[in-house]
């Protein structure tokens, strides 16, 4: 027996220390492990969207840009999709602002490091408006800045005193929204192929992940034409959100990103 142990320990590998920001990161799959999650999967047409794009070229904007901003405008339209219980339960708090918590991929040290900014009131701001605050958020270094200093003190407390800081979101929807945002986005599952999204966990009511874009072939009129399709998923707290109105908003969001002759300033871009 000992010697099975011995020859356990004993296989070739390497020992590096364990990033201390990634404590944060399980800090954040606990409280949202708290959650009632449910899911709704989808795909969206964006063929129009990405011939608008290729013919805009440098004046146009990325898909995760365009997307987000259509999950934004349909929650500002159906703001009760991120509603959150008060303190003791009694009540639901309902915002009026959409402020979408967007997760960037940082490299810190070599090191990939899921970062969380903000894009406050997105549900009002121009498609443009809010590619220049995504730029803005891929582009600005985040070591030495002030938001990765107060990560590192905190990843650095004791596990205890780290998750009692979680209690203040936890039971006020204000300081939620104001640390976490009231949606959330991630863009994690585009790096996939095929009809893939990923099934994140999150603390917030909803949030939305952007899976692949996949070629799909489709009948009109008697012609075979191909169509561009994004896999989407929406992830809701069912404690708030039940499974029909859920199935009604991600018919609403497919309609918007379909249709995206309204966010480019009234241009018409339909070829159907």
């Amino acid at each position: 027996m000992l010697k099975l142990l011995k020859g356990a320990w004993s296989a070739p590998h390497k020992k590096t220390p364990f990033p201390p920001v990634r404590r944060l990161i399980t800090d954040l799959m606990y409280e949202a492990k708290r959650k009632h999650n449910i899911y709704e999967m989808f795909q969206a047409d964006i063929t129009d969207f990405m011939a608008w794009r290729a013919s805009a070229g440098d004046a146009g904007c990325s898909i995760t840009t365009y997307v987000l901003t259509c999950f934004a405008h349909a929650v500002q339209k159906q703001p009760d999709m991120q509603a959150y219980r008060s303190a003791f339960g009694g009540s639901l708090i309902t915002f009026d602002a959409v402020d979408v918590s967007y997760t960037v991929e940082k490299s810190i040290e070599g090191q990939p490091v899921a970062w969380a900014y903000m894009i406050r009131d997105a549900g009002r701001k121009p498609l443009m408006d809010v590619e220049a605050a995504l730029q803005r958020a891929k582009t600005a270094p985040l070591e030495g800045s002030a938001g990765w200093a107060r990560a590192i003190r905190l990843a650095r407390l004791p596990r205890l005193i780290r998750r009692l800081f979680w209690l203040g979101p936890r039971y006020s929807p204000f300081l939620m929204k104001r640390h976490l945002g009231s949606v959330g986005v991630t863009s994690v599952g585009m790096f996939s192929k095929g009809g893939l999204s990923l099934l994140p966990l999150s603390p917030l009511t909803l949030t939305l992940s952007i899976g692949a874009i996949e070629q799909k072939l489709e009948q009109r009129d008697g012609e075979i034409i191909e169509r561009q399709v994004i896999s989407l998923c929406l992830i809701a707290d069912h404690d708030i959100i039940d499974g029909a109105p859920l199935a009604r908003f991600a018919e609403a969001l497919r309609g918007k990103i379909s249709a995206p002759d309204v966010l480019i300033g009234g241009e018409s871009v339909s070829q159907r």
